[in-house]
């Protein structure tokens, strides 16, 4: 066997197997719904059942208003909540951009401000609850 046929197999066989694996490794990055919901609910502070995911939106997120910076991967959640409005249930609908991120997973964030310091609040599949000042 020549040198070209040994390596138009070995590219052949490389393209093979990356073309099987992307599949996988999408699916393993994947948002579920379940793992939205309740994050979701963690951060609205109100039981899972209360958060109905209407779908999820996959793609990356342009994080600034120039657009040079993207999140990838990340998803878009729309979302019906119940809530309790003068004194009468309603269903409100939402929506919430999920990032990844190795060590904390999926997650989502809320930035507030208040008068002696900025916070930002993070709610995470790997590392639950955080909140940074």
């Amino acid at each position: 066997m020549s040198a070209g046929t040994l390596l138009s197999k070995t590219i052949a066989c490389l393209i093979v197997l990356c073309a099987t694996l992307a599949p996988v490794y999408a699916e393993e990055h994947r948002l579920s719904r379940k793992l939205a919901q309740r994050l979701i609910a963690e951060m609205e502070e109100i039981p899972d059942h209360m958060v109905t995911i209407a779908f999820i939106l996959e793609g990356d997120v342009k994080t600034d208003k120039g657009g040079r910076h993207e999140a990838r991967p990340s998803s878009r959640v729309y979302y019906m909540r119940r809530i309790i409005e003068n004194g009468h249930p309603r269903r409100r609908s939402h929506s919430q951009i999920f990032f990844h991120d190795p060590d904390l997973g999926w997650f989502l964030t809320v930035t507030t401000r208040k008068p002696y310091a900025d916070h930002i609040e993070i709610w995470s599949e790997k590392r639950g609850y955080l909140c940074i000042e």
